[in-house]
């Protein structure tokens, strides 16, 4: 698979373009649906945005953002998990634990950061814009392809700038770090990265256990 097709499809998995695409090939898929999951979403992403404003505008501070959990020495917060775990649950994919998935996929994450700065393959700001409007233009071109998108947007309560800014910004260079080292990883004929390697421990353990 090339590239960039593999990278587009990481993206794809991380947002609702996913869920799109299935739709306008699976009728029993509908608007309704994607409005639904859009939805379940819009709460936990607006929540992450504001803590993420306030904390660039300097109206907060990093001492005030309540952590999750920290992994090889970077703090999770709680907005930017429930971010993804809501996601995970909205989406009605089975999952065994909601919650483990989440975490699991933030160790991915700090691990595939690690490796692609040694490794010189951590992807550019170039590159992650690159990728965000190619993902738009592939989108762009399916049939019937506004229509769900609306709908999406609606359930969210963003504009469509406001979605792909938060795309380019939150999604996109996660989906396109792991893509790079998925790659280069293959290329090089390497073992594939354990995960449980990494040092993590969630900090409010009451929260987390609270959640499925």
């Amino acid at each position: 698979m090339e590239k960039k097709n593999r990278i587009l499809i990481i993206i794809l998995f991380l947002c609702i373009i996913l869920l799109i695409s299935l739709a306008l090939k699976n009728k029993a898929i509908g608007k309704d649906h994607i409005y639904s999951y859009a939805e379940g979403r819009a709460e936990a992403i607006a929540a992450f945005i504001e803590e993420e404003e306030a904390l660039e505008n300097g109206e907060i501070s990093e001492d005030d953002i309540e952590y999750i959990g920290e992994i090889n020495g970077n703090k999770i917060s709680k907005k930017f998990f429930m971010v993804r775990y809501i996601s995970r649950v909205s989406s009605e994919l089975n999952y065994e634990s909601y919650k483990e998935d989440t975490w699991d996929s933030f160790k991915r994450d700090v691990l595939n950061k690690e490796y692609a700065i040694e490794h010189c393959i951590y992807p550019t700001n170039e590159e992650i814009v690159n990728a965000v409007e190619s993902n738009k233009a592939e989108f762009e071109a399916m049939d019937e392809s506004e229509t769900f998108f609306e709908s999406f947007l609606s359930g969210l309560g963003m504009t469509a700038e406001e979605y792909w800014n938060y795309n380019l910004k939150y999604e996109a260079p996660y989906g396109i770090l792991n893509g790079n080292v998925e790659e280069y990883i293959e290329e090089n004929k390497l073992e594939p990265l354990d995960y449980d390697s990494v040092e993590s421990i969630i900090i409010d353990e009451e929260f987390y256990n609270s959640l499925q």
